[in-house]
């Protein structure tokens, strides 16, 4: 990590013009990265902005993470009437049981598409990442848990789209994404020591509804990885005075302890810490206004970095609708209607805008990623 933080330094300093601004900007892992950046070049930046906030922690725990994020989405769901009239005053007591059914053999015309618990946990875990796509969850434990001729028939085109081979050539996130590099970095300096057992792991992944399962393909190599020894930097924070821009999602996998500690350590003049309520890992933030509040906050920040921001539009953030919009139903289900509607019989054509395209390539991609672990196991 010291040697990639490193390189953006070394790359700024032999190709920045005399006297230009340059503004350096890392999310989720990129914030990690960002952050040992400061740390070896602490002056050189003329602002930093850090978002999905995960300085200083321990990846080992990801999977934990997110099935909490999970339980926390559901309780949502609880509250509000439409979803709770649905999934009952307990939607994620009703979630489990209901992946627990599944996997003894309740509707096995799911199962037969390809479709495991693997599978709905990675399903779920990268929906929670986005804004558009995490209303989908509850509709699907509904539909699951009926598992009516029409439900069957939204799986199957659910499952057309998921499992279908991946189209050549790989996408750059594909083409570019190293498990390799992943594990060298995860391992030597992300993971927990002392580690927790890979048995562990696996013990709870079995019972999750939420996961991507990279921890448990992690942990399986752990000991036998050649791991790198930390440097002095590892654990520690950057102390800088240039101002920062540090961002994240209220609905972040990322537990809160992790980005409180940030807002605590960076107090300086210019370093701002905003809390986006409802926003997701990619802190998608759409507002009352048509608006984006995290774009908007970048926006100042990028402008006049050194000027205080307006962060108002975090009040103007839209509350969570679990109604599921209908084009992106209809792209992802066949049909406009996620909780009650029949592909089969309204031979809905998927339009899918760019946006719900983005999104279906990603969990494509999650999803063949954790095929390909799983086979390698």
């Amino acid at each position: 990590m010291t040697n990639a933080a490193r390189d953006v330094g070394e790359i700024i300093a032999r190709t920045r013009a005399p006297g230009g601004d340059v503004i350096v900007s890392g999310g989720s892992y990129g914030s990690i990265w960002g952050h040992r950046y400061l740390q070896l070049y602490p002056d050189q930046p003329t602002a930093v902005s850090l978002t999905a906030l995960a300085v200083n922690s321990r990846l080992s725990d990801m999977d934990v993470w997110l099935n909490d994020l999970g339980q926390r989405f559901m309780g949502l769901c609880g509250a509000d009437p439409s979803c709770s009239e649905k999934l009952g005053a307990d939607p994620w007591a009703t979630m489990t049981e209901t992946l627990d059914a599944f996997e003894e053999g309740a509707c096995p015309e799911v199962a037969a598409l390809g479709v495991d618990r693997p599978v709905f946990q990675a399903l779920f875990a990268q929906s929670l990442y986005q804004w558009a796509p995490r209303p989908l969850i509850p509709a699907l434990i509904y539909r699951l848990d009926r598992c009516s001729p029409a439900d069957v028939a939204a799986f199957t085109h659910l499952a057309g789209i998921l499992l279908a081979p991946l189209p050549e050539p790989l996408s750059p996130s594909l083409r570019f994404y190293s498990p390799v590099l992943r594990n060298n970095i995860m391992l030597s300096e992300l993971w927990a020591d002392p580690p927790p057992p890979a048995s562990e792991m696996q013990e709870y992944l079995a019972e999750a509804n939420v996961a991507l399962g990279l921890t448990d393909d992690a942990a399986a190599v752990h000991e036998s990885w050649p791991r790198y020894t930390p440097d002095a930097y590892a654990g520690q924070w950057a102390t800088t005075s240039v101002p920062l821009l540090l961002l994240h999602g209220g609905l972040d996998f990322i537990p809160s302890a992790v980005p409180e500690a940030v807002e605590r350590h960076f107090t300086g003049p210019n370093q701002t810490f905003v809390m986006l309520p409802r926003a997701p890992h990619t802190l998608e933030s759409p507002t009352s206004s048509g608006t984006s509040c995290d774009l908007e906050i970048l926006l100042q920040f990028v402008a006049d970095p050194e000027a205080p921001l307006d962060t108002s539009c975090t009040e103007r953030i839209l509350p969570l609708d679990f109604s599921v919009d209908p084009t992106l139903s209809a792209t992802y289900l066949g049909t406009d209607d996620a909780w009650d509607g029949d592909p089969g019989a309204e031979r809905r054509a998927s339009t899918a805008s760019p946006e719900h395209a983005r999104a279906i390539t990603r969990l494509r991609e999650a999803i063949a990623r954790l095929r390909a672990a799983i086979a390698a196991r």
